[in-house]
């Protein structure tokens, strides 16, 4: 993801998560969150757990997603080098 300006934030970025290839971020850290429009600050988002909870659930569901894939891809080595060794 590209950097965006977070002047003023002091404390850890504990969840960034973008959607709409991008257009649309949540950034949240120790001392609030922000969500940003275009890498732009566009709403201040302290207090809406709404927009925590879908944040949230989009960046565990990519992990997932990701340990899925990962794992696919190592089934497929496995029977494809297990095939090679049959008759």
């Amino acid at each position: 993801m590209d950097a965006i300006n977070l002047e003023g934030v002091r404390g850890e970025v504990r969840l960034d998560v973008a959607v709409e290839g991008g257009k649309y971020r949540y950034v949240m850290w120790d001392d609030g969150s922000h969500v940003f429009r275009y890498d732009e600050p566009w709403q201040d988002s302290i207090g809406n757990k709404m927009l925590y909870c879908f944040a949230a659930e989009v960046a565990e569901l990519r992990e997932q997603l990701a340990t899925a894939r990962a794992e696919y891809a190592e089934l497929l080595i496995d029977y494809q080098n297990s095939s090679a060794l049959l008759p």
